[in-house]
């Protein structure tokens, strides 16, 4: 599970941010500085996806499929 902070956003292990968004039930979040991100809820074949080729989130991101998290929406 995801500890946010306000804007929908995590703390990465690189000491920079980690942005969330959201499809369907599945949220990630991705820290655009040094590449990490976490993945829950998506399909397990999904994730394996992302882990393979992570410019795969990027392109999803890009292209509005994976929107941007606000604490504003119920995601569950």
């Amino acid at each position: 599970m995801f500890h946010m902070e306000e804007d929908s956003k995590i703390q990465c292990e690189c000491g920079s941010t980690q942005y969330g968004y959201y499809a369907d039930q599945g949220l990630c979040f991705v820290c655009f500085k040094c590449g990490r991100f976490a993945t829950d809820g998506f399909d397990p074949f999904a994730e394996e996806l992302f882990k393979q080729n992570p410019m795969i989130l990027l392109n999803l991101i890009a292209k509005g499929h994976l929107k941007p998290l606000s604490r504003d929406e119920d995601y569950r």
